[in-house]
């Protein structure tokens, strides 16, 4: 996976979405372009399932560019982040609300 620097991305190391920098679309997979300077950080949210978030925010610079979906535009960018962004707080609370179910089910049998 290329999270920044200026050798990653290559036509024999082809990056995927949100991947970079890239410098042409012949540095990213088939189905992708590579995109805008400065849209790697749009792409921070998904990458961080996998790379620790604040690593990531260090690794991109403005100016760098990463591969995206050739019929994007910053709009969607924008919009796929953001999404992606709430379903993961959600599921944060959703599995917050469990745990804090749970604690009240241990003290009420505990205390009877």
């Amino acid at each position: 996976m290329c999270i920044g620097g200026n050798d990653c991305c290559r036509s024999y190391n082809r990056c995927g979405i949100g991947e970079g920098d890239c410098d042409g679309d012949e540095e990213c997979m088939e189905h992708l372009h590579c995109g805008e300077k400065g849209n790697c950080n749009l792409f921070l949210s998904h990458l961080s399932d996998v790379h620790d978030y604040s690593v990531l925010a260090k690794s991109f610079s403005r100016t760098d560019r990463c591969c995206a979906p050739k019929d994007w535009q910053l709009e969607d960018y924008l919009r796929a982040a953001g999404k992606e962004v709430l379903e993961r707080e959600l599921k944060k609370e959703e599995v917050q609300k469990k745990e804090l179910e749970e604690l009240s089910r241990r003290a009420r049998a505990i205390h009877g």
